[in-house]
């Protein structure tokens, strides 16, 4: 039986826990996304392929994992019923020891410019009584200001507030500036705090995220900053909000969304990773730009487990037109310390409008 972090980060809810709605009327598309990975007396090989259909208001995903991960799969709708916005979707995975589904419902309604978001989640497993998941989300009416609240029931243990998970989570936007914070109880006792530190404005744009466990003094950090063309579509409210659902209560792999190279985030861009925990810290740190036809980056690595202390690292990035209507991305990182190359590739096909 999966342990209750893994029930945790089992979950799955399409476009973000606290702010899911009807999805947009965009292009009908199709996605295929590889990631490759490969190390020292390895061959290069796929980890997983992840194939994305969208028709209208209809998402549907299907994940085939290479590995112990098992494959999944899920769709999603949503559509609006008078003043109410009515989500709904479904996930199901073939784990050959637990195989697990899950299936909800979210509503969503705007009163006296106040929004208010509430979602239940049956998670089932075979051989287990099911877990319930419970998110209610309160806003204004910008959703620039927000505070989100996750329970985990489970099922299988006597009911009582030192068995019911917490997940407190809040964010806001200040002007330029955006800020979010959270924490994760389990069994009465505080499992996980992270947070998200950020700016942005036409020319420059900044975002750290974080995690720390204190039980297992582990901690975790990501610094992107970019110069110039900045990516509006990272430096924003909605990055901070989603750090915060993935850390919280968690999505299944089917689910997160591939975060692309820092060299996509503007035409200049740096970044600093730093993990640690006892006896063990990983410092990366590089730097990178738009050279037109390529987006290159340069940087070193610190690591001081198993001898090696520093090595350097390379990233390139690029994307193109394939068609009409067809982009294809490419990126890949090398880090010589045990040769370890790790490659995403992603193909993006639209086929017309959706319906209404």
């Amino acid at each position: 039986m999966k342990t209750k972090s893994n029930l945790r980060n089992a979950l799955i809810i399409a476009g973000g826990l606290t702010s899911f709605g009807v999805p947009a009327v965009a292009d009908n598309l199709i996605t295929i996304e590889n990631t490759i990975t490969g190390e020292q007396g390895e061959n290069c090989s796929a980890e997983r392929t992840r194939y994305g259909f969208s028709v209208g208001p209809i998402n549907t995903t299907f994940d085939y994992n290479y590995g112990e991960d098992p494959n999944e799969i899920f769709a999603s709708t949503g559509f609006n019923l008078n003043d109410w916005k009515i989500s709904l979707f479904a996930e199901a995975d073939n784990d050959e020891r637990t195989p697990s589904t899950d299936f909800g419902l979210g509503v969503n309604k705007t009163i006296n410019g106040t929004n208010y978001s509430l979602m239940a989640v049956p998670v089932l497993e075979k051989g287990t009584q099911p877990t319930m998941f419970y998110n209610g989300s309160v806003s204004d009416s910008l959703g620039s200001r927000m505070f989100a609240v996750s329970l985990f029931d489970d099922r299988n243990q006597n009911f009582g507030t030192k068995t019911l998970d917490l997940s407190l989570r809040g964010d806001a936007q200040i002007g330029n500036a955006m800020l979010a914070a959270g924490l994760n109880t389990e069994d009465g006792e505080v499992t996980n705090t992270f947070g998200t530190v950020g700016y942005n404005n036409e020319d420059f744009g900044t975002l750290t995220v974080f995690k720390y466990a204190p039980q297992d003094k582990e901690f975790w950090a990501k610094m992107q900053n970019a110069h110039g063309n900045t990516s509006q579509g990272f430096y924003n409210q909605g990055i901070a909000r989603l750090w915060n659902d993935l850390e919280g209560p968690g999505y299944r792999d089917v689910g997160t969304a591939y975060f692309s190279s820092f060299l996509t985030k503007g035409d200049l861009s740096h970044m600093i990773m730093i993990g640690a925990e006892p006896g063990e810290i990983d410092v990366q740190g590089m730097v990178g730009a738009n050279l037109g036809f390529l987006r290159a980056g340069v940087g070193l690595n610190y690591h001081n487990e198993n001898g090696t202390k520093w090595s350097g690292l390379v990233e390139v990035a690029k994307d193109f037109d394939v068609g009409e209507n067809a982009n294809f991305y490419v990126e890949a990182k090398y880090n010589p310390r045990g040769k370890n190359l790790k490659a995403y590739v992603k193909f993006v096909k639209g086929l017309g409008k959706g319906g209404k």
